[in-house]
């Protein structure tokens, strides 16, 4: 690197050695280096881009993600990543529009499909818990998070997240027959 040598793989090689030492600062400097050195190269910025989500850089995570999205929009995982982390700062309506941009590219994701149907019931619960919304609301977000969820049962039926979020949103709508299929899905585990 101190003689000028631009290769991406030396870059991803001093992260790696950097991270093995839990030297996360070093190691992120290192990928921000390779990309000044080779912009817009794919691994290095997914590289760059996972090194910031697992060490809690969202805000940096997020900005590098939308950089990203600029030149490569047909990214399913980026509008997934992205989705994720809007949702987790409580925007519900970017986080709702990302995992749509992912589905749009790959309507069987099933991660995408799960987390917006997450989201929807964090939207119905909004509405239960509010004393000024009203009561069509918060069906229309159950409503939605059922269909999304049913999509994401068929590609993964064997998915215990999605077959509980299925058995509370059913219990809600006072279908027992169907409560009681899911549970014994459950059960079969």
């Amino acid at each position: 690197k101190a003689n000028g040598a631009k290769d991406p793989a030396l870059f991803q090689t001093l992260a790696n050695i950097h991270v093995s030492k839990f030297e996360y600062d070093a190691a992120i400097k290192a990928l921000e280096e390779g990309l000044k050195a080779n912009p817009n190269h794919r691994y290095l910025t997914y590289d760059y881009i996972n090194l910031l989500l697992d060490s809690e850089k969202y805000s940096n995570a997020k900005l590098a993600i939308e950089n990203t999205l600029k030149i490569d929009d047909k990214n399913k995982l980026l509008y997934f990543l992205y989705g994720y982390l809007e949702q987790h700062s409580g925007n519900t309506d970017r986080a709702e529009l990302s995992y749509q941009k992912a589905l749009e590219l790959d309507e069987t994701y099933f991660d995408a499909l799960y987390q917006l149907g997450l989201t929807y019931i964090i939207g119905a619960n909004k509405h239960l818990t509010n004393p000024n919304s009203n009561s069509q609301l918060f069906t229309s977000f159950l409503n939605r998070s059922e269909f999304v969820l049913n999509q994401a049962y068929e590609i993964n039926p064997n998915d215990r997240p999605t077959i509980q979020l299925l058995i509370d949103i059913n219990t809600r709508k006072n279908r027992l027959d169907k409560v009681q299929e899911l549970r014994s899905k459950l059960e079969e585990f």
